[in-house]
């Protein structure tokens, strides 16, 4: 076996990161605006019934191409939310998370 000199490590300085992003500083933006989620939220979402069955859960996601649906009972009041990797769960009889 031979053996290998090693160099000591050395010390490399970090740099703190700019408050202010590198395009803004040249643009002389200052940092964006903060968004908050009620300028962006869906209004009137598509929403499920408590009392729809898995198969008409699934035909809706796959129909509206999304993984979440709200659920919601008679007078619109959110129940909860369904995830499309929820029924595989169900379908085999364990309960989803949460």
């Amino acid at each position: 076996m031979t053996w290998r000199r090693v160099q000591p490590l050395q010390r490399v300085s970090v740099r703190a990161r700019p408050a202010v992003p590198a395009h803004a500083a040249t643009t002389g933006v200052d940092r964006p605006a903060v968004r908050v989620a009620r300028e962006v939220m869906t209004r009137d979402p598509d929403r499920v019934a408590g009392s729809d069955s898995l198969l008409e859960v699934a035909y809706t996601m796959r129909s509206l191409l999304v993984a979440f649906l709200p659920v919601c009972d008679q007078e619109g009041a959110l129940q909860g939310i369904i995830a499309l990797r929820d029924l595989p769960l169900v379908v085999r009889g364990v309960d989803p998370p949460g």
